[in-house]
């Protein structure tokens, strides 16, 4: 499902790893019903910069990513 995260950082591995653990427990496919679903794992906000709702703006960012991902798939079947 997902790509092994590679990293010396024992925090990150530990979050990760659970972030992962979490994700494999539960099949959100045939939870929710649907064939695809964006995810955004790794979002991180520098501390100088939060508060500046940064993070919010990258979070509502992914429903245009995926607006052109859409795009893109039905422009090329």
């Amino acid at each position: 499902m997902f790509k092994q995260l590679q990293t010396d950082d024992k925090i990150w591995a530990k979050l990760f790893g659970a972030v992962d653990l979490v994700s494999r427990g539960v099949d959100v496919f045939s939870h929710f019903g649907v064939v695809e679903y964006l995810t955004a794992y790794g979002l991180v906000v520098d501390p100088t910069w939060r508060g500046c709702s940064i993070g919010k703006e990258m979070l509502l960012a992914r429903y245009v990513f995926y607006d052109i991902l859409l795009f893109f798939d039905i422009i090329l079947k």
